[in-house]
């Protein structure tokens, strides 16, 4: 069983004093955990690859990357970048649904298919070491969308956290600009259920943006239909579920010094196996970013929140920057498919993709390995 605290409750607002759950007691879903900071030393860093599962076969290469795009950290692209990048992601939240759901009349939007597809998958990509190829493959499709049905020509962006982090101003990020992704949710006091902590600027913001999946953040828990009408909404935290006298959660560091600074990841890093790289960085950073975000972020559905992407490209940042450290890591791929760990992993997986694909080929693992290799050709700029 991985070897990590979990608390079996969805929001951050568990007092920080409340006692943690058991070892092995797994919550349902990525979106119920509490992130663990990476640790300096780990008793599986002692366990032979081989007894993870490990895969050694040498990954398929079926094509020839001589002109890798590059994948620009968010302050790295020209103001004209920035604003065909969102016109691109604002495309998604008004082009309909290719009908891939017919059962699924909330499933309106394009945005909407590639949410709800990462909801229905969860269980299989969270919480298991598919995570990091699983979603390896989901950004690639979501940038093969943006430029081939929204008629954008540039590529995906990442925002490194790490700088905002070290900084201590992670709620202040310009990725959370009026002409980026639009800021924080506050609270509205609006009676109507799902409208009290809307992203108040920006494009995305209500009623430019009305969301169908997902529930009525905070209190979605409580409603009979999770998929009922609601705005994008966020709500920084610290992680200890208090509130100031306005109703907006205190949001000091968002949890950033502990679960992903540079200090963080340098731990991440220094973890020898893919087996302990993948959990810390699952556990770490990428949960400290979600629970510290909140609202829309902390759902299944997270996607349609467009700073999810931004987020996991830098996770595939940092997964490729670990292989980069030795040679061997390119094919290295060890861990359990399967929450109860009784299915190792193979190159030779087919990734869960839901109907995105419409009846096509499913992914394999082995083609999304290397960034410069398999299905796949691109760098990140730094």
């Amino acid at each position: 069983m991985r070897p990590l605290f979990l608390l079996g409750c969805l929001f951050l607002s568990v007092s920080a004093d409340q006692p943690r759950s058991p070892i092995g007691n797994k919550p349902r879903s990525i979106w119920q955990l509490k992130p663990i900071p990476p640790r300096e030393s780990r008793l599986d860093e002692e366990v032979g690859a081989f007894a993870r599962g490990l895969d050694i076969l040498e990954p398929r290469q079926t094509s020839t990357c001589q002109n890798p795009a590059v994948r620009k950290e968010w302050r790295e692209l020209t103001p004209g970048e920035r604003n065909d990048y969102l016109t691109a992601v604002k495309c998604l939240y008004t082009s309909p649904t290719k009908g891939i759901y017919p059962d699924k009349p909330f499933v309106k939007t394009r945005m909407d298919d590639i949410a709800w597809t990462h909801s229905i998958v969860q269980e299989q990509v969270h919480l298991v070491w598919t995570f990091l190829p699983f979603h390896r493959w989901f950004i690639q499709f979501y940038e093969d969308v943006l430029r081939n049905e929204c008629n954008y020509t540039g590529y995906s962006s990442y925002w490194d956290w790490t700088i905002d982090a070290d900084a201590n101003n992670v709620p202040n990020a310009p990725v959370w600009s009026p002409d980026a992704f639009g800021g924080n949710g506050r609270f509205t006091r609006n009676d109507t259920k799902g409208f009290q902590y809307c992203v108040p600027d920006g494009r995305f913001a209500y009623p430019d943006v009305t969301l169908t999946l997902g529930g009525t953040w905070p209190d979605y828990e409580d409603d009979q239909n999770v998929n009922v009408p609601h705005c994008l909404s966020r709500t920084f935290n610290d992680g200890s579920g208090k509130k100031d006298e306005q109703g907006n959660y205190i949001v000091g560091d968002m949890l950033a010094k502990d679960f992903y600074s540079s200090e963080a990841m340098n731990i991440t890093y220094s973890k020898k196996t893919y087996y302990v790289f993948e959990e810390t960085l699952e556990y770490g950073a990428h949960a400290g970013i979600h629970l510290s975000v909140s609202g829309d972020m902390r759902l299944a559905v997270a996607p349609h929140d467009g700073i999810f992407f931004a987020h996991h490209n830098n996770i595939d940042r940092a997964w490729a920057k670990w292989q980069s450290m030795s040679p061997g890591r390119l094919v290295e791929y060890s861990g359990w498919k399967d929450r109860k760990e009784t299915i190792p992993v193979s190159l030779d997986d087919q990734l869960p993709v839901g109907n995105l694909l419409n009846g096509g080929e499913p992914p394999v693992v082995r083609d999304y390995m290397n960034t410069k290799g398999g299905k796949l050709c691109y760098e990140y700029s730094t």
